[in-house]
């Protein structure tokens, strides 16, 4: 009797569990994304869509300042955080992941984003004097 109470009471958690992993991770639209990322640190947006180092493009001007970050985001389109330029002129960054180290605390101030089928959209952070 005790072990058939004790597998009633495991058997929701072990059905849970085995749902989470069969689940796919959610995509979301870049408009969306657009919206989640304005006034957020970059890092936090990174780790939020899962983004690793090596799957950003970081765009910078010369001489050596980072501006942004642009994204292909899960065959939806391409997708591009901008934040107030960083200066990399006295770093010796060898890797993606040392650039996004440098930007991590950067805040998103605008996203431009384009869609597979052309369509184009953009959003920024309005201050109002």
């Amino acid at each position: 009797m005790k072990t058939i109470l004790l597998f009633a009471c495991a058997l929701p958690l072990l059905l849970s569990c085995s749902d989470k992993k069969n689940k796919q991770p959610e995509v979301l639209e870049l408009d969306e994304i657009a919206k989640f990322a304005l006034n957020k640190p970059v890092k936090l947006v990174t780790d939020s869509l899962r983004l690793s180092a090596d799957q950003l493009t970081f765009v910078d001007e010369p001489p050596r300042i980072i501006t942004s970050i642009v994204v292909d985001y899960n065959n939806k389109g391409t997708i591009e955080f901008f934040f107030p330029r960083t200066s990399i002129i006295s770093e010796n960054l060898t890797s993606k992941g040392e650039y996004l180290n440098k930007v991590a605390d950067n805040i998103i101030n605008a996203v431009e984003w384009k869609n597979v089928d052309g369509t184009k959209g953009s959003i920024k952070n309005v201050t109002i004097y």
